[in-house]
């Protein structure tokens, strides 16, 4: 029997190595496939080719008995780190402007959310414009002028776009609506606030003029590189555009697209968003008093503290003036 054990262990040794190597010809095809996109100016993130991917992982591992979801989660790290090093290569090259795409505009395009809706775009074939008030806006631009175009005046040129998409902070959010329902583009507009009711007001100028509004809220932040299990809040009331515009841009992707009724959006956002920031400030600036280093307590702490302090670590490393506006501006 000791030796059947024996046996077995160094079957399971062999296997481990086969899998290791495996990998890495993965990753060795990943590199191969990313040098190939970075040559041909094609974009890293394909979300439809991600969400392929798990569909077909978790058939094939429910045909051989293995748990899907575990299956899942192997083939999430192993796309994730192929995304990785795909944009190390992507970022050496130069993606020229391409007029026979459609178009977009990002309004706040060089903020954090603004920059992944513009990789986003451009993942699933558009031209992307951006358009920014930074005031190191031409500087920071610079940097992305090989993939994206500049939209430098917000009140000119805007029929061209099919599509304008607001990754902007809630009061510039309801401003800008507010501008659009005047200056009338032909496009759909789709605003991503994190609270409805302070932008209300501009939805409703929106619809009074007879554009297309759509109200969504992507509830993830701005690292995220696969939209597996992450959720896209559609805000649905008379007159938005929010199914066509899930229809239209988000429903190849594995993102759950989850229908809310916008003037309840605030109240469950207290809950899903306000609550959870809240309980994780108050924990950082708790930790911040005790007399026990932050590094001191990594050494000493559980597994419960380690997620906690993990998760408000990364809180704190966000945009402080978003959670602000979540915990003042929500009614």
């Amino acid at each position: 029997m000791a030796d059947d054990l024996d046996a077995w262990r160094q079957e399971i040794r062999a296997i481990d190595s086969e899998i290791i190597k495996i990998t890495a010809r993965r990753m060795e095809l990943a590199l191969k496939i990313g040098q190939y996109k970075a040559d041909h100016q094609l974009p890293v993130k394909d979300f439809r080719v991600e969400k392929e991917i798990v569909e077909r992982s978790r058939t094939l591992a429910a045909n051989l008995g293995v748990a899907p979801d575990f299956i899942e989660d192997l083939m999430t790290l192993l796309m994730g780190h192929s995304v990785q090093e795909q944009n190390k290569l992507h970022q050496a090259k130069h993606q020229k402007a391409d007029d026979r795409l459609k178009e977009v505009l990002i309004v706040g395009g060089l903020g954090r959310m603004g920059r992944w809706f513009a990789q986003y775009f451009q993942s699933i074939g558009f031209q992307v414009s951006i358009y920014d008030i930074s005031t190191s806006a031409s500087q920071t631009f610079t940097d992305q002028s090989e993939y994206y175009r500049w939209h430098g005046d917000i009140e000119n040129d805007l029929d061209r776009y099919e599509l304008i998409l607001l990754a902007t902070p809630i009061a510039a959010t309801a401003a800008l609506l507010s501008t659009f329902a005047a200056l009338k583009p032909r496009g759909m507009v789709i605003e991503t606030a994190s609270l409805k009711s302070p932008v209300w007001d501009g939805i409703q100028a929106m619809q009074k003029a007879g554009l297309k509004i759509a109200s969504i809220h992507p509830m993830f932040g701005p690292d995220t590189d696969l939209l597996l299990d992450k959720n896209i809040l559609l805000c649905s009331a008379e007159g938005l555009s929010s199914h066509e515009a899930a229809t239209l841009y988000f429903h190849s992707t594995s993102a759950n697209l989850v229908e809310i009724d916008l003037h309840a959006h605030d109240e469950e956002m207290l809950a899903t968003l306000g609550l959870a920031h809240l309980i994780n400030l108050l924990f950082g600036v708790s930790l911040s008093e005790q007399s026990l280093t932050l590094k001191e307590a990594v050494t000493k702490g559980g597994s419960t503290f380690m997620h906690q302090a993990k998760t408000a670590q990364s809180l704190f490393a966000e945009n402080h003036e978003l959670y602000f506006d979540i915990q003042a501006l929500n009614p």
